[in-house]
């Protein structure tokens, strides 16, 4: 559901990921689409409690670490103590991580609990929280809290998000970029002209 507006929100949010060499990658399948679209390198870390992101990663030029435990089959994602125990081993520059509902009120919100709980270790030692989800799910509010929005650094989604809750959202510290297909071809043509001329 929504793949066009997942992909062009992933799109947007690899741009802000330039550079970073050690990232905790949460799960869904917006983060999954992040996976695919992001540029690797030798000296890139990913830590993640996902199946498919690893599998995505995992034949590509970047290190990857899984996190162990359970496997739960339905998401195919690592829960349990010790899926927790392994994400909190790194330190990360950057997370990025979905989301069930995402609100000013209730933060960054997963349908699961034994989800949230990996993906709130895998938080514990990262210095920036972006996060990447559809307007659809801007206002709601799922079972478990992830983390509230002023601990997030950015949340990047696209013009479907209720402009009263992204204002809600701003205002408790938290950027909100919205994406467009406009803008992101916009984005895209200035990195080119950036590349002709670091070439020239």
């Amino acid at each position: 559901r929504h793949a066009k507006e997942k992909r062009l929100i992933a799109r947007c949010a690899a741009e802000l990921t330039v550079g970073v060499r050690s990232m905790f990658l949460g799960i869904g399948t917006t983060v999954e689409h992040f996976a695919r679209l992001l540029p690797v390198r030798e000296d890139l870390m990913v830590v993640t409690p996902s199946l498919a992101v690893a599998s995505l990663l995992g034949t590509r030029n970047v290190r990857v670490i899984i996190a162990g435990g359970l496997v739960r089959q339905d998401e195919l994602t690592c829960i349990g103590a010790s899926a927790v125990e392994a994400v909190r081993r790194y330190n990360t520059e950057t997370a990025v991580i979905g989301a069930a509902g995402l609100s000013a009120r209730r933060g960054v919100t997963e349908l699961d609990d034994r989800d949230a709980d990996v993906i709130r270790g895998g938080l514990e030692r990262t210095e920036r929280i972006i996060v990447i989800a559809d307007g659809t799910k801007f206002g709601n509010v799922a079972m478990s809290t992830v983390v509230p929005v002023e601990q997030v650094s950015v949340i990047v989604t696209d013009a479907s998000a209720d402009p009263e809750e992204i204002t809600r959202i701003e205002s408790a510290g938290c950027e909100v970029v919205v994406c467009s297909a406009e803008n992101a071809a916009n984005r895209a043509a200035r990195n080119g002209a950036r590349e002709i001329r670091g070439s020239a």
